[in-house]
């Protein structure tokens, strides 16, 4: 046999493995029971479109027509955030979410690994914790509406078109980087939080001053900001792996 027919064999191969992937839940899911919009393209189903007439719990196909269910059903959405061990991630938001916090961290594990890591934190974000917090939470927010309204003063407006997460985003930053100054928690004394070990930056980042460029809120805007990819590697790292660091 020649190389060239294995390595062709290969790929007929993983293509029908990859096909079964992707197909065999519009015709074996649940969810294919549910009202939905006709399909729009086959390659990238209907994820663009609208699916208001379904709503509140419309199906909707996602790439390669796998079957994904969009709800603002609200009962819906306490049962599912209510029942997290039942409702995973999907293995494209893990992957992106690996990417920025890294493997094993609170927002990638899940089941057990998961509220273990939560029960092991909760002794520092306890009532009396938060409340001394309540001091950084007032000043930050003191300085956001200095910050908008020097970016009124700014533009001469009486009323401001403004990204208002971004605002939040660096008012969060400035908090997280002063909250190590109050909460302490040190491995293996949980019973006693007054003794251990200060955990957190206890450092001012001081993100919403304009008057000058901050190194740490460009640099977490360039984590966090990034070009979207590009419609081919999308479907690639879907379905193949090896080009999702692509992606």
């Amino acid at each position: 046999m020649s190389a060239i027919l294995v390595f062709a064999s290969g790929v007929i191969l993983v293509v029908l493995v990859k096909l079964w992937q992707t197909q065999a839940p519009r015709y074996l899911s649940p969810l294919r029971h549910l009202r939905g919009p006709r399909i729009q393209n086959l390659l990238f189903g209907n994820f663009t479109q609208l699916a208001a007439p379904y709503r509140p719990s419309p199906e909707s196909l996602f790439f390669g027509q796998v079957p994904s269910l969009y709800t603002i059903d609200s009962k819906a959405i306490h049962h599912i955030l209510t029942h997290t061990a039942e409702y995973r991630k999907p293995r494209d938001s893990l992957r992106v979410l690996t990417r920025l916090s890294g493997p094993g961290g609170l927002l990638v594990t899940e089941g057990d690994q998961h509220r273990n890591q939560r029960r092991t934190m909760n002794p520092a974000f306890g009532p009396v914790q938060i409340r001394e917090l309540t001091g950084v939470f007032l000043e930050k927010s003191l300085n956001l509406r200095d910050y908008w309204m020097s970016e009124m003063s700014r533009t001469g407006a009486k009323a401001l078109h403004a990204n208002i997460a971004d605002g939040i985003s660096k008012m969060t930053l400035d908090v997280i980087g002063l909250a190590g100054e109050f909460i302490y928690y040190c491995p293996g004394s949980l019973r006693d939080l007054t003794e251990g070990c200060a955990v957190g930056f206890n450092h001012d980042f001081d993100t919403l001053r304009t008057d000058e460029p901050n190194e740490v809120n460009m640099a977490f805007q360039a984590l966090f900001t990034r070009p979207p990819p590009r419609g081919a590697l999308l479907m690639l790292g879907r379905f193949l792996p090896m080009f999702a660091k692509f992606v």
